[in-house]
């Protein structure tokens, strides 16, 4: 599985061993990560950009973001970044694992991870509890992972998924997955006894 690794690069200061720490173990458990938009970057010139290296880098994050298979953010040093990093994840409908260390945890992670089943928070005091943490949570985004699914729709279809889209603020993925599970629950039994399990 490939990641997508984001975190404040002020945040190094404090938390670099930790996001290390998380690309070496990411790594070593298999998987693919691009850990280069964090790792990669000093704190003190990005203090120096300019609007279009700026723009240049977040282009770089979100095309990342868009070509993993799962996120992972580690959000212990407050950044507006990470922040956006986070929402742009959560749309993306892709696994996203939070690694946080602090007593001021953000009320929205609890929501989030009461919402969407792709959603984790892994809480750690000290890095060794993180070195042990990572496995079992990269084993959850695993297989949560969503399978890849295209087809053609009429006109009238497309435009109505936008309208619902619109209207009920959710993406036509999230709508449609909704039916789909809508139709699962009503024939489980069926399914349950089906042999293409």
């Amino acid at each position: 599985m490939r990641f997508f690794f984001s975190a404040s690069v002020h945040g190094k200061r404090l938390f670099e061993p930790n996001y290390k720490l998380i690309a070496q173990e990411v790594k070593r458990l298999g998987h693919e990560i691009d850990a280069t938009t964090v790792l990669n970057q000093d704190p003190k010139e990005m203090d120096t950009w300019n609007e279009q290296t700026s723009l240049d880098f977040h282009k770089k994050v979100m095309n990342g973001m868009k070509k993993a298979d799962g996120l992972l953010i580690e959000a212990s040093h407050a950044s507006i970044g990470v922040g956006f990093n986070l929402a742009s994840a959560v749309q993306l409908g892709k696994p996203v694992i939070i690694f946080f260390s602090g007593k001021e945890e953000p009320h929205l992670f609890r929501t989030l991870e009461k919402i969407n089943d792709k959603f984790q928070v892994v809480r750690y005091t000290t890095i060794e509890q993180l070195r042990k943490e990572i496995p079992p949570a990269l084993a959850f985004a695993t297989e949560n992972q969503d399978t890849r699914f295209n087809f053609f729709i009429s006109p009238e279809h497309a435009k109505y998924l936008d309208w619902i889209a619109q209207t009920y603020k959710m993406s036509r993925s999230v709508y449609l997955r909704r039916l789909i599970n809508k139709e699962m629950d009503k024939m489980a039994e069926e399914f349950s006894m089906s042999d293409l399990i």
